[in-house]
């Protein structure tokens, strides 16, 4: 980054190292005032080094993990890390709740001492496109979820009531 004799100054900010202060936090382009190193002594400026063109033995990088590195979608936010180095991705992982729900219930007094109440729960509580709550969710924009849940539900109460009374 900069010589950290010569400070770097941008907008009456001394700049040192990375910060998120060089880039624009929308689209991660550098920032008005702000440029590329044009030469290993030059200062002032944003040094990047490319691994795979640097690479001494002219490998490049594996194709397995150069094809999956190239599927992740471009970062959509760069206010945090450096802003250089690293971005995140903001975005509302899709999931989808389905149903139905039902509940029956049945209240009834055979007499004043006697009564019998009964209800019954059955659900469905399916997640689908992701299941954030569960370790399934979708892990980068536009790709597919971990997986969905499925639940089936069911819960059944009965009680019944009898008051003894007793001859005074």
């Amino acid at each position: 980054m900069a010589d950290p004799k010569t400070p770097f100054l941008l907008n009456g900010q001394t700049i040192t190292r990375n910060t998120t202060a060089l880039v624009n936090n929308k689209t991660g382009a550098l920032l008005p005032g702000v440029r590329n190193c044009g030469s290993p002594t030059d200062l002032n400026c944003v040094a990047s080094f490319n691994f795979a063109a640097n690479d001494p033995k002219g490998i490049g990088p594996d194709p397995t993990i150069a094809k999956l590195f190239n599927s992740y979608p471009t970062p959509n936010s760069y206010v945090s890390g450096d802003g250089l180095n690293t971005a995140t991705y903001q975005w509302n992982p899709p999931t989808r709740f389905r149903g139905p729900n039902y509940m029956f219930r049945v209240d009834h007094q055979f007499n004043d001492n006697n009564n019998l109440f009964v209800r019954m729960l059955i659900g469905h509580y399916n997640t689908e496109a992701g299941d954030p709550l569960n370790g399934r969710p979708q892990v980068f924009p536009g790709f597919p979820p971990l997986g969905e849940v499925l639940r089936t539900t069911r819960n059944l109460a009965v009680s019944f009531r009898h008051v003894f009374l007793r001859a005074l």
